[in-house]
């Protein structure tokens, strides 16, 4: 087959398979650019790779929509199924939101809708899609990424890569046990094995609505594990509280399709796209496709135009070899592009992971907390927080990544006194905590265009309610690990308790605003249930640079609001300590953000400095207010990071929001 084609380029290689730029040339000039995808050498006698191979061409042999990359022939070469598919002229959505992060520019609300749409129609079509008797296809297509979604410079994007798609009659199947995708796009019932339908699908296109919108990513840690605790377990932040100025309605759309049961999502990707459409009509049509083309061009322009010289010219690359045969178990993977295109920020690896979870291993991995602590996993930050029932989940598992071996990764390590550990945090963040919810409470009230002077009595009532909560974890750690055994059903009673006064009180504000104020409230009150052994330097690094510097520079102007605010209801001279004060957490922010690229060995001596200018802006507040408003200001002003040497605190819902979370166990 590969003889009436001439290879420009290798795009990308992954474990089993590569994918090449070609020119198909046929009579009278006939040419046309196209997508080669091929197995590597080394996979041969694989029949499983050979299968995925052929089923991803049935699937989409049966599939033609505008928004799905379509294919043209499928051959043979050497023994091994060789695909040529559409090429889509653009990038794909992962490498736009990259270069995006990158140049530190907000993707348009209106490209990040498109997009989603475009994609949302093309999966409905598969979701719906027949075969030439008019049975249904099910499809599913597993594997909903950024990398998956090819923006063209029209404007138009469509979904592609049905290589793990579910369908009926596919030729390979997947390993009991094994669940086949990119980890941080999965779906809850992805994850947990259940039955899977086009609702999986919606589920992972929210992750990259989501995504698109913020500029963050929405399930990024250190591992796996705290992965995937994050999408069964973590309370989701709305993109409105990352992004100002978002429409209400987009945010709202976003929040339905990350529903954790599938029966809360929209019925339907097309019922989803037309509710899109409907809350955002900048989208739609001409008008959203040619804002999707510039700013294709304004990100991409160049190169592409440069790959279009490269592929007019049709040059045969001449210093491309065939990557080496793999000895057999080896678990190394070719270079190439990762997921989400060159110059991923944070990306997943390998464009197919396999998460397996071996039976019988599963053990409840914790530290000597109770699991009655509440959290929030959001990026940026604070750091995610993450919940004990999936810890129990992947207490031991293995990633595949392609074709290479399993890695073990285990999250078992017993912090020195874990009790002690979870006292020591929740009473240094007791003083003050109150207050900061107080005032954020009165920030998002605005929002809603509630009157701060109905606002302000209710939150001192919420306020309290928060201490109160912390005041019930610390006597809980106070006490013997055998009382506190006995007590944890009572903690849970009072917890719900507490939440219940605090949603009674917020209620006359509007039942809206009063589910948000009680997820800010459970925020608010959180408490460690279990502690992760301290981040190599290198992680700690890179998690400043990916997400904590972007953290600063985002919410800068929020926290001095904040910060005034509570300064100025404690009655202090706002302007003078603010004087003092603001030009050290500002010298601190910069030392940060050269912690996360210095030299290792320097790291010691910056991480002084950096302590040493909180302890400076911590004495400005001593004696000029008192010691809880300075603790809600040092809460505030002093952005915390996961430093080298520390334990890595984790988090749970509080008992009411697990209990009416469908899939959070």
């Amino acid at each position: 087959m590969l003889e009436r084609y001439t290879i420009i380029e290798r795009m990308a290689v992954g474990g089993m398979g590569e994918v090449f730029l070609a020119r198909q040339r046929g009579v009278g000039g006939f040419a046309r650019t196209v997508v080669i995808k091929k197995l590597l050498p080394d996979v041969e006698g694989n029949d499983d790779a050979a299968k995925r191979l052929l089923d991803e061409a049935r699937i989409v042999a049966a599939l033609s929509h505008e928004n799905v990359v379509t294919i043209i022939e499928v051959g043979d070469e050497d023994g091994l199924p060789v695909m040529a598919l559409e090429y889509v002229h653009g990038e794909n959505a992962g490498t736009l939101r990259n270069r995006a992060a990158k140049r530190k520019m907000p993707i348009p609300v209106e490209v990040c809708a498109r997009i989603v749409v475009d994609a949302a129609r093309g999966l409905h079509h598969a979701h719906e899609a027949v075969d030439v008797e008019g049975r249904p296809l099910k499809v599913v297509h597993r594997d909903v990424a950024p990398k998956n979604i090819f923006v063209r410079t029209d404007g138009v994007s469509k979904i592609g890569d049905f290589g793990i798609a579910a369908a009926e009659a596919r030729l390979a199947k997947t390993a009991t046990g094994a669940v086949t995708g990119t980890l941080s796009y999965m779906s809850p019932e992805q994850l947990s094995m259940k039955p899977m339908t086009g609702a999986s699908d919606q589920w992972s296109l929210g992750v990259v609505l989501w995504e698109l919108l913020t500029g963050y990513r929405l399930f990024k840690a250190d591992g796996p594990a705290e992965v995937i605790d994050g999408i069964l377990n973590a309370k989701l932040r709305s993109p409105r509280r990352l992004r100002e100025g978002l429409p209400k309605e987009l945010s709202d759309i976003t929040k339905m399709m990350l529903q954790r049961d599938p029966a809360r999502r929209f019925a339907t990707l097309e019922l989803c796209a037309n509710a899109i459409e409907g809350a955002f009509p900048e989208c739609v049509g001409a008008v959203g496709k040619a804002a999707v083309a510039a700013f294709v061009d304004e990100l991409a322009g160049n190169e592409l135009r440069e790959r279009l010289k490269r592929i007019e010219e049709g040059a045969e690359v001449t210093a491309y070899q065939p990557p080496p045969r793999r000895a057999s178990g080896s678990g190394s993977r070719p270079g190439g592009a990762n997921d989400d295109g060159a110059g991923d920020v944070g990306g997943d690896s390998a464009s197919g992971q396999t998460v397996t979870v071996p039976e019988g291993k599963l053990r409840r991995v914790e530290s000597g907390a109770s699991s009655t602590g509440s959290g929030v996993a959001a990026p940026p930050a604070p750091p995610p927080k993450r919940s004990l029932a999936a810890a129990a989940m992947v207490g031991v598992f293995v990633v595949v990544v392609g074709a290479a071996v399993g890695v073990a990764i285990t999250i078992n390590a017993r912090p020195p006194d874990p009790t002690q550990l979870t006292l020591d945090y929740l009473q240094k963040a007791r003083p003050g905590r109150a207050l900061v919810l107080r005032e954020e409470l009165h920030e998002d009230a605005a929002e809603y265009k509630i009157p701060a002077s109905s606002v302000d009595p209710v939150a001192v009532t919420v306020a309290d309610l928060c201490n109160q909560r912390l005041d019930a974890l610390i006597k809980h750690y106070e006490a013997a690990e055998a009382v506190r055994d006995k007590g944890k059903a009572q903690l849970a009673a009072t917890e719900l308790a507490l939440e219940e006064q605090a949603r009674a009180a917020l209620l006359p504000l509007g039942a809206e605003f009063t589910e948000m104020a009680v997820d800010m409230w459970a925020e608010e009150c959180w408490g460690p249930i279990r502690w992760l052994e301290p981040t190599p330097a290198p992680d700690v690094q890179a998690s400043i640079k990916t997400r904590i510097v972007p953290q600063i520079e985002d919410t800068v102007q929020w926290r001095n609001g904040v910060v005034r605010r509570i300064l100025g209801r404690a009655g202090a001279d706002v302007d003078v300590i603010m004087g003092a004060l603001w030009p050290i957490v500002t010298e601190r922010q910069a030392l940060i953000a050269r912690y996360g690229a210095v030299a290792i060995e320097d790291m010691p001596a910056m991480r002084e400095k950096i302590h040493e200018r909180e302890t400076a802006g911590r004495a400005i507040l001593k004696g000029a207010v008192d010691d809880d408003v300075a603790n809600a200001v040092g809460q505030v002003a002093f952005i915390d990071f996961d430093d080298v040497g520390t334990w890595v605190p984790l988090f749970s819902y509080l008992p009411s929001v697990r209990a009416k979370e469908p899939g959070a166990r």
